[in-house]
């Protein structure tokens, strides 16, 4: 990735985002534990690694053109969440649907 195609990619993240700090984390090479505040919940990363990914392409894209996309018929009770990684998805799927056991 070139320098104009990270400050691109920088952009997007602080306007999905709205949130310097974490765009910024992008640039910050020493993995660092930081938190991003979503929706009121606190998440946990480290910068510039993938977890930063998976916020953005499960969390901060839009309803229709992010990493998942459940209808909202269905109202599961229990939940599994198998590859957890850094709870991302979790966090995500508590809350569309907040009455599931996750």
């Amino acid at each position: 990735m070139n320098e104009d195609e990270k400050w691109m990619q920088i952009a997007i993240y602080f306007m999905k985002s709205l949130s310097f700090d974490f765009a910024m984390s992008l640039r910050n090479q020493t993995h660092n534990l930081k938190s991003y505040n979503w929706n009121g919940k606190e998440v946990y990363y480290r910068t510039s690694s993938s977890d930063m990914t998976l916020i953005y392409e499960i969390l901060l894209k839009s309803k229709y053109r992010s990493e998942y996309y459940f209808p909202e018929k269905i109202k599961p009770k229990v939940i599994l969440d198998i590859g957890g990684n850094v709870g991302i998805t979790s966090v995500y799927l508590a809350s569309i649907f907040p009455n599931a056991t996750i």
